[in-house]
């Protein structure tokens, strides 16, 4: 399916410094998903010695924001750097999976 995107969001993912931005929100999501105390459930930790909360590392979490971005789900905002963007979709998407876990466990 191709989705109509929007120009400044494709110019922002263009952009040279894009790998950089991406390595900086996954380090920001996480130090988010090492904050939260995740009830009922033991740290666990990838092959690459990541953290992961159920099946996602923070990478997984960067990856599903600008996917959101792409497709629409979420809105991106030109005047707004891409980071803060990514940013604020991982914390939304982590916040959503710690509420899920605490109804499980």
């Amino acid at each position: 399916m191709v989705f109509p995107m929007n120009p400044a969001l494709k110019a922002a993912l263009a952009d040279p410094s894009y790998r950089d931005t991406i390595a900086r929100a996954a380090l920001h999501a996480d130090t988010t998903i090492r904050r939260y105390i995740w009830r009922g459930h033991r740290r666990k930790y990838s092959a690459s010695g990541e953290v992961m909360v159920g099946d996602k590392t923070a990478k997984d979490f960067v990856s599903e924001a600008v996917l959101r971005l792409i497709t629409g789900q979420r809105t991106f905002y030109p005047n707004r750097p891409l980071l803060d963007s990514l940013n604020s979709i991982t914390d939304s998407l982590i916040s959503a999976e710690k509420k899920h876990s605490d109804r499980v466990a």
